[in-house]
This record gives C-alpha cells, sequence and structure tokens, in this order.
C-alpha cells in the first residue's frame, strides 16, 4: 500500500511539474504575442503620423488614397486591439486561479 501511495504520489508531482513547465512555456508565447501586438500598435501609430505629414496639394485622387489608408489602419489597429482583448480575456477564464497577464506583456 505505502509503495503504491509513493508511486502515486511521484506520478502526480511530474505531471503538476509537467503542468507549470507547460504553463510558463504558454506565459512566455502569451507575452511574447502582446508584446509583438503592442509593437504593431505602435507601428501603426508611426504610420497615422507619417500620413498625416502628406499634403494632398489639392489632389482629390491623393486625398482618397489617404482616406483610403486612414481606413485601412483604423481596421488594424481595432483588430489588433480586439485579439489582445481577446487573448487577456481567455487566459482570465481559462486559468481563474492564476493571475491575468498584462497587457503590455511585463512581468508581475
Amino acid at each position: 500500500r505505502k509503495k503504491i501511495l509513493g508511486d502515486l504520489s511521484w506520478k502526480i508531482s511530474a505531471k503538476a511539474a509537467e503542468a507549470k513547465s507547460l504553463l510558463e512555456q504558454h506565459r512566455l508565447a502569451v507575452r511574447t504575442f502582446l508584446q509583438t501586438t503592442v509593437e504593431l500598435d505602435e507601428m501603426v501609430t508611426r504610420t497615422f503620423l507619417e500620413l498625416d505629414d502628406v499634403d494632398s496639394l489639392g489632389s482629390e485622387d491623393l486625398r482618397q488614397k489617404r482616406k483610403a489608408l486612414a481606413a485601412l489602419l483604423t481596421s488594424k489597429d481595432a483588430q489588433l486591439s480586439q485579439h489582445k482583448q481577446l487573448l487577456v480575456s481567455s487566459m482570465a477564464q481559462d486559468m481563474p486561479a492564476l493571475e491575468a497577464p498584462d497587457p503590455l506583456g511585463r512581468c508581475r
């Protein structure tokens, strides 16, 4: 009976260590993804700022192209925000006992 309990205890400990390792790998992947989305968000903002500096010089065609690019950037920015929110929400729901990841990917 002691041997069986010892074996079970060892197996449980091994599975717990494996789960902890997988969780840490997952957290690292999430942090990396979140950091990438932050960087992409910053790129979108910089592109918006560069786009603001473009003078259409009265050209309707150029104005329309700027407007189309601004709409595309707005859409991509919204998609990035949505992905970040979904990921953070999913993490909080799937692992309620654990701390939700920092939206900026910082270690806590």
